[in-house]
């Protein structure tokens, strides 16, 4: 009987290299760590890193306390809050991620970034200070809804921002730097507003939320800031290298 079992393949081989050509050379971790560390003691990194991670202690509070606010200062039934928080995050989480990323290409080009990053940040505080201090429910609702859309404007032009700032055979692993710091920083938030409310009530210790993301938006404009010059410097610096390198090459022999 003729055999049904499948063939058996041989496993892919890579093409031979071309004579006298060299292998790439995959750096082990040892030799990346040198570069790990400088990424991590930039200055514009770590201003980046710092404005993100407040950030997020802003968000991680909302987020986690949202459905609770409801409950306890407006007296709202799950079946209630619980569609309306489902519809008014991830919207305008959307809104504000989708349109973000597509104001930031043209802004970038003209310098405006800082509008997205700092500026909407900051507009985002009183309008969530807004949503915690308003008299009622659907007034909570329509100033969450801005307000949340506003707070996350500058997450696209943010991501960008590291990149711009990490070497570029540590596109990812300052990427992962960067989350890592925010999230060992963001998972504070919940908890601050969980011991400010024993003592001032919930609704007071959510304004938390507003404060970190008028700090957060502060701290983008001064990041802003940072990136810009040492942009500017080393551009300063490879103009002078080129010149020198163009004075040596034209001197006579």
């Amino acid at each position: 009987l003729a055999s049904t079992a499948p063939p058996i393949l041989a496993p892919a081989t890579p093409p031979p290299l071309a004579a006298g050509a060299v292998p790439p050379a995959k750096p082990p971790l040892a030799s990346m760590v040198p570069a790990i560390k400088a990424l991590a003691a930039s200055r514009s990194f770590q201003a980046i890193t710092a404005a993100a991670a407040i950030n997020d202690v802003g968000s991680w509070a909302l987020v986690a306390w949202q459905a609770t606010f409801y409950a306890r200062v407006f007296g709202l039934e799950p079946e209630t809050y619980a569609p309306a928080l489902a519809i008014i995050l991830p919207l305008g989480g959307i809104a504000g991620g989708v349109g973000g990323g597509l104001l930031a290409d043209g802004l970038s080009r003209s310098g405006g970034r800082y509008l997205l990053t700092a500026g909407a940040t900051v507009l985002a505080a009183p309008v969530l200070a807004a949503s915690v201090l308003a008299p009622d429910a659907p007034s909570s609702f329509a100033a969450l809804l801005l307000g949340f859309g506003l707070s996350e404007m500058w997450r696209a032009p943010a991501a960008v921002m590291v990149r711009d700032v990490s070497p570029p055979e540590l596109g990812s692993t300052g990427s992962a730097l960067h989350l890592c710091a925010r999230n060992v920083l963001g998972g504070a938030g919940p908890l601050l507003v969980a011991v400010l409310s024993e003592r001032v009530g919930l609704q007071t210790a959510l304004l938390l939320v507003p404060v970190c993301f008028a700090t957060s938006g502060v701290a983008f404009f001064f990041a802003e800031r940072v990136l810009a010059e040492e942009k500017a410097r080393t551009a300063a610096e490879s103009a002078v290298v080129a010149v020198a390198a163009d004075a040596g090459g034209g001197a006579p022999r």
